[in-house]
C-alpha cells in the first residue's frame, strides 16, 4: 500500500480500482489535456471569415467568372477622393489639391455629359416626333424639366416622358397581362412571407448547392419603365482623384488659411454618384433620410443651390458623428436660417408624416457595407448576434425606399443607394418598391436611365454591366473605388 501511497492513488483503491485502471489514469489525463488545449487553441471564426466565404458562395454565382478580380479589388486597400470644401477658401485648396498630383473629374464629366444630352434631345427621333405638335410645345419638350413641372399637369408630363424615352422596357409579346402578373407576383413577391426562408438559404453556408436559388434568379421580373432625362450639374459640385492606377493618398484635411473651416472631405469617390444623380437644383428641399456618417449630405450642400436640407438619422451615435461633419465643414450651428434641420425618425414612417413634400430624397440606406465586411469585425452585421439583421435587410431597404417615393412630390426624384454588391438588395429592392406602387398605391413611378453617366466616368469607375435598373460601381486593382450601387426612380403622380 505504502508503494500506491507514493503515487497518491490511495483514494482509488478505496473505491475499488484496480492496479491496472490506476496505472492508465496518467494516460488518460494526458489525453484528456491535449483535447482541452486543442479546444482552447482552436481557431475562432471572425465575422470577416464568414463574410467572406458568404460572397464566395453568392457572388461566386452572381459575378461568374469575374468575381476573382472584384474578390481581390474588394480585400486589397481602397482608394479615396476628396469632395472640395466651397466653405473654404476654394482656390487656396484647388492649388493644394493639384500640386499633389491629383484631377477633378466632376466638372469635365458634367461637360461631357451636357454635350450628350444636347446631342440626344436634338436627335431624329426626337425631332420627328416634335413635327406633330405645335411649335410652342416643341420649345417647351426642349427645356422639359420635371421638377419644375405644374403639378396639375402629370398626366401631360406622364405622356411626354413616354414619348421621349429611347430605352423604355416594354413586354414581349406573349407575356401575362397586368392583372394576371399582379396575381402571379403575389406568390414571388420578394417581401412576402417565404422570402426570408430563401433568404437565409442564400445567406447560408449551402448556398452554392442550390443554383437554382441564386440572387439573380431569385429575383422576380416586372414591367418597369425606363426613361431617359437631362442630367445637370453644379458647377460648385468638385471631387478630386489621383490617377489610375495610383496608390498615393491624400494628407488629412486641414483648416483653411482664414481658420474656419476644413479645405476637404476625405471619402469613397463614388460615394459622389449618388449625389450627381440626384440633380439637385435650384431652390429644391432635399431629404437625405439616412444621412450618416454625413458624406452625402454634404455633397448635396457643396452644391450651392438646395432650398433647404433636412438630414435624418435615428441612431444617437451616428448623428453625433453626422453633426460634428457638417459643423466641422459648414458651420451650420453659426447659421440661424432654416436652411438645414435635423431630425431623428424613422424613416419608414417619413411617407405617412410627410407625403408629397420634397423635391428630391436621397435614401442611402443601411445593407451589408461589403468591403467593411470583409475587412472589420468591430460591430459587423455578419456577426451570429446580428443574422437576423442581416436576413432582414432587404424589407427594410425595400420599406424606406418606398416610404421616400411617397414623401417626394410628384415629378420629383428619389435616388436609392447601397454599398454593397449584392443584387438581393439593389436591383430586387428597387423591383419591389416598383411592385409596391403597382399593386397598393395610386403612384406612377419610372426608372431614369444613368448609362451616359457612367459612359462619361468610365474613365473613373469600373462599371458592371449586369445592374438591371441602376448603376454598379466594381471595385478592382486600378480603381478600387466602390462598391456602390444607385438607381433613380422619378414619381410621375
Amino acid at each position: 500500500m505504502s508503494f500506491w501511497r507514493c503515487f497518491g492513488a490511495v483514494s482509488v483503491l478505496k473505491h475499488g480500482e484496480t492496479c491496472r485502471q490506476v496505472v492508465q489514469l496518467p494516460r488518460r489525463w494526458k489525453k484528456m489535456k491535449k483535447k482541452w488545449g486543442a479546444i482552447q487553441t482552436q481557431r475562432k471564426v471572425e465575422p470577416s471569415f464568414h463574410a467572406l466565404r458568404h460572397f464566395d458562395e453568392n457572388y461566386g454565382l452572381q459575378f461568374g467568372d469575374a468575381w476573382p478580380t472584384i474578390r481581390l479589388g474588394l480585400l486589397s486597400q481602397q482608394k479615396y477622393g476628396v469632395l472640395l470644401n466651397n466653405y473654404s477658401i476654394v482656390e487656396e485648396t484647388e492649388e493644394f489639391l493639384r500640386k499633389l498630383g491629383a484631377e477633378e473629374f466632376v466638372q469635365p464629366a458634367a461637360g461631357e455629359l451636357a454635350k450628350m444630352m444636347e446631342d440626344t434631345w436634338s436627335s431624329e427621333d426626337v425631332t420627328d416626333w416634335s413635327t406633330e405638335s405645335s411649335d410652342e410645345e416643341s420649345q417647351n419638350l426642349d427645356n422639359l424639366d420635371v421638377s419644375q413641372c405644374p403639378k396639375d399637369a402629370d398626366q401631360n408630363l406622364e405622356d411626354r416622358l413616354g414619348q421621349m424615352s429611347t430605352v423604355e422596357k416594354s413586354r414581349e409579346p406573349g407575356t401575362q397581362s397586368q392583372s394576371d402578373q399582379k396575381s402571379s407576383w403575389e406568390e414571388k413577391y420578394i417581401v412576402m412571407p417565404g422570402y426570408e426562408a430563401k433568404m437565409e438559404l442564400l445567406m447560408s453556408s449551402d448556398a452554392g448547392r442550390y443554383k437554382g436559388l441564386d440572387s439573380a434568379q431569385a429575383v422576380p421580373e416586372i414591367d418597369a419603365r425606363h426613361v431617359q432625362r437631362p442630367l445637370k450639374v453644379s458647377q460648385h459640385l468638385k471631387c478630386f482623384v489621383f490617377r489610375s492606377g495610383s496608390v498615393e493618398r491624400f494628407p488629412p484635411s486641414k483648416l483653411d488659411s482664414g481658420g474656419l473651416f476644413l479645405q476637404y472631405y476625405t471619402m469613397d469617390a463614388a460615394s459622389i454618384l449618388p449625389v450627381i444623380a440626384l440633380d439637385v437644383g435650384p431652390g429644391d428641399l432635399v431629404l437625405d433620410m439616412c444621412a450618416a456618417p454625413g458624406g452625402k449630405t454634404l455633397a448635396i450642400m457643396q452644391t450651392m443651390l438646395a432650398g433647404g436640407v433636412v438630414a435624418n438619422e435615428p441612431e444617437t451615435a451616428r448623428r453625433r458623428r453626422l453633426l460634428n461633419v457638417l459643423r466641422s465643414y459648414t458651420g451650420f450651428h453659426w447659421q440661424r436660417s432654416e436652411e438645414l434641420r435635423f431630425t431623428a425618425e424613422d424613416g419608414r414612417q417619413w411617407g405617412e408624416m410627410e407625403p408629397d413634400t420634397y423635391d428630391k430624397v436621397l435614401v442611402d440606406v443601411p445593407c451589408t457595407t461589403d468591403r467593411l465586411a470583409v475587412t472589420n469585425n468591430d460591430n459587423s452585421i455578419f456577426a451570429v448576434r446580428r443574422t437576423s439583421e442581416r436576413w432582414g435587410l432587404p424589407k427594410l431597404q425595400t420599406e424606406l425606399l418606398c416610404a421616400g417615393l411617397k414623401a417626394v412630390k410628384p415629378g420629383g426624384d428619389v435616388v436609392y443607394s447601397t454599398c454593397s454588391l449584392s443584387q438581393q438588395q439593389n436591383d430586387a429592392v428597387v423591383e419591389s418598391a416598383l411592385y409596391h406602387c403597382q399593386a397598393e398605391t395610386d403612384m406612377e413611378v419610372v426608372v431614369v436611365e444613368l448609362s451616359p453617366l457612367a459612359q462619361c466616368l468610365g474613365h473613373v469607375f469600373k462599371f458592371c454591366d449586369r445592374a438591371k435598373h441602376g448603376q454598379l460601381v466594381l471595385p478592382n486593382l486600378n480603381s478600387n473605388f466602390g462598391p456602390m450601387y444607385f438607381c433613380k426612380l422619378c414619381r410621375l403622380r
